[in-house]
């Protein structure tokens, strides 16, 4: 059995400063059942800046899966005439990216 997770939650109170925030586990448990809601949230009115941050700092818990969904966000968001760049990175994420040696993909869009 496994154990609680938390659904994943984009927070764009924070958009009048060009900053999004993503909180909650980004697992393979949670980002279908967000993804397959990104018609709310996936928009140009959500990405309407030409440089926007996406902070990462309220992720709780993180998989493989999160790489893969903040890949798809990003060139998302390029298609959308957004920068995107990831802040605020949680320590399991930041080992994520060098066991999978993801951080050179993910290169342009690290702060």
């Amino acid at each position: 059995m496994r154990g609680m997770t938390s659904s994943i939650t984009l927070l764009t109170d924070k958009k009048e400063h060009d900053i999004l925030a993503l909180s909650g586990d980004l697992t393979r448990d949670t980002i279908p059942d967000f993804w397959n809601k990104k018609a709310t949230w996936l928009t140009k009115e959500t990405f309407s800046s030409p440089k926007m941050r996406l902070d990462l700092s309220a992720i709780e818990k993180v998989d493989s899966a999160a790489l893969a969904m903040l890949l798809l966000i990003i060139e998302k968001s390029r298609l959308l005439g957004c920068h995107l760049v990831l802040t605020a990175l949680p320590n399991s994420l930041v080992g994520l990216f060098n066991i999978s040696q993801a951080e050179v993909v993910f290169a342009q869009n690290i702060e």
